[in-house]
């Protein structure tokens, strides 16, 4: 007898830039997180990440992962843009990927809208 069950996964996703306050002409690197507690693999999940009003890319983003895990196909990193990032992801059970996004902050406050 073949039973099938639908594959089930809980991805955890955070983002934080361990920084209480931004001010405008800062920069910054946030990480987003990618975790999977189970019970099962994550394969060719895709994470994308849109760059909020007054904010670009300072240097390329990155993506690593834990053992059994994978950062693939990636695309967006354009230095100095305001854009998205894309990655595609493997999230294997209990694994996680970390995506770094080094930014800096418009000096003028009015392109924060």
């Amino acid at each position: 007898m073949v039973t099938q069950r639908q594959r089930l996964a809980n991805l955890a996703i955070s983002k934080s830039n361990n920084t209480a306050a931004v001010s405008p002409g800062g920069i910054s690197d946030y990480v987003i997180t990618i975790a999977n507690p189970g019970p099962d693999a994550v394969v060719d999940a895709v994470l994308t990440d849109n760059l909020p009003p007054g904010v670009t890319l300072r240097a390329p983003w990155t993506c690593s992962a834990s053992a059994g895990s994978t950062c693939a196909q990636a695309s967006g990193g354009t230095i100095g843009a305001q854009e998205s990032i894309s990655v595609q992801l493997n999230v294997a059970v209990g694994g996680q990927a970390l995506v770094t996004v080094p930014v800096n902050y418009s000096s003028n406050p009015d392109d924060f809208d």
